[in-house]
């Protein structure tokens, strides 16, 4: 797959233009890491976030930020979409995790294992790559680094003192949620109970950011991971609707027509051409 211009990039802090960033994605959302070899602040409005020399900084789709360095300030920035990232369904949890999204801070800062020199490691790996494989190792660099980033932070698994939490928040920790246990409960009142409120209150919650229904919010998150592996896997159509948690070959059909208009062996057939 050849790579397009806005779905990955990675440069060093040096070479942060704001403005340039924002331009090459226009109104795609994408995700951000920041790998700091001096310290620095991010900046989302009035909130300010300090990233010290060795550390890790996360900054999920939808967040206009900038970066404050002082002159010399070394350090690598990547940024990338979820659709050039996210290939399975264990990418979606990582990307819709609180790494990303945490419930009370807008960037999640964390430490790292390695040294300026394992991380330039990664950096040259990116470099000079043929289409066939860049893409794979590309991934495989983004995903070490997003499973280091998860092994330093801590889940709120309580999910208590929504009260003064942001709605955006709540709905993110929504997504949270429904991406962990969607193969077990597509029922909104089981996600309602975790996060502390009323079925009804948290579809006003996603109709407000998302504007559409917490039912619905589930079902597009089922229906993604549900052509993923129609479309990028070999598994039958028996075994994907087995792991998708559906109770028959058939239920399973009947889903994905209703939601696409083709039944899953021809949306496969499509997707091949």
């Amino acid at each position: 797959m050849n790579i397009a211009p806005t779905e990955f990039k990675m440069f060093p802090l040096s070479d942060w233009n704001r403005e340039q960033i924002f331009y090459w994605y226009k109104q795609v959302d994408f995700f951000t890491i920041v790998r700091a070899f001096e310290p620095l602040e991010i900046s989302i409005g009035m909130e300010r976030y300090s990233v010290d020399k060795g550390k890790m900084a996360f900054i999920g789709s939808g967040k206009h930020y900038d970066i404050i360095q002082s002159v010399g300030t070394k350090g690598y920035i990547i940024t990338f979409t979820a659709a050039f990232y996210e290939k399975s369904i264990s990418d979606s949890v990582l990307l819709n995790s609180e790494l990303f999204f945490d419930t009370f801070q807008s960037v999640q800062v964390t430490e790292t294992h390695g040294d300026e020199a394992d991380f330039m490691k990664i950096v040259n790996r990116t470099k000079n790559l043929v289409h066939d494989v860049s893409d794979l190792v590309i991934h495989n660099s983004i995903e070490a680094l997003l499973l280091e980033g998860m092994q330093h932070i801590k889940f709120n698994s309580s999910l208590q003192n929504y009260g003064a939490v942001p709605i955006r928040g709540i709905v993110n920790a929504f997504s949270i949620l429904v991406h962990k246990h969607f193969k077990e409960q597509t029922n909104v009142q089981f996600y309602a109970d975790k996060l502390h409120v009323t079925p009804r209150k948290l579809t006003e919650m996603c109709l407000t950011i998302w504007g559409k229904t917490a039912k619905t919010t589930i079902s597009d998150i089922v229906l993604k991971e549900a052509l993923r592996y129609i479309k990028h896997t070999d598994l039958s159509i028996s075994q994907i609707a087995y792991e998708m948690g559906f109770t028959d070959e058939s239920n399973f059909r009947h889903f994905v027509k209703k939601c696409t208009g083709n039944i899953p062996m021809s949306y496969r057939q499509i997707y091949a051409l």
